[in-house]
């Protein structure tokens, strides 16, 4: 029974403190970000909407990734190939390059201020132990 109690309990206080929800919009077949009081946050645009971090949603659009805030804000345009969480704070955003006969694939960190911690401009970002890390600047692969 004590479980239980703690259960809702917890479950009660997370809705509670919970900002914004993702909403499937039927009209417009996309999702957005609505607030407590029913109001759009992020319009219905996107045709997913996943929660990154706290207050922070990786955002697609056209088979293109973003990241927006819960407040609304765009802090990355939904120009890049993949934005996942490389740790809490940071997140790891790829882009392929095709100009002229190469794929090049640019990798960078970007955190919650939208300011590039390391500029995509890498091949791959590893984290090593006692946050450091492994940079590889480039590497080409030939079509």
């Amino acid at each position: 029974m004590k479980g239980l109690f703690v259960f809702i309990s917890c479950v009660l206080l997370h809705v509670s403190f919970a900002q914004v929800t993702v909403i499937r919009d039927p009209l417009a077949c996309a999702y957005g970000l609505k607030n407590k009081d029913n109001q759009w946050v992020v319009p219905a645009q996107y045709q997913q909407l996943l929660l990154l971090d706290k207050n922070m949603y990786a955002c697609q659009l056209a088979e293109k990734w973003g990241i927006v805030t819960s407040k609304g804000k765009t802090l990355l345009d939904p120009v890049h190939d993949n934005v996942s969480i490389f740790f809490p704070g940071k997140y790891l955003v790829t882009k392929t390059d095709y100009s002229s006969n190469n794929q090049l694939r640019k990798v960078g960190l970007i955190d919650t201020t939208g300011k590039w911690f390391f500029p995509q401009e890498y091949a791959s970002i590893l984290r090593m132990q006692n946050f450091s890390y492994c940079l590889v600047k480039t590497k080409q692969i030939a079509l």
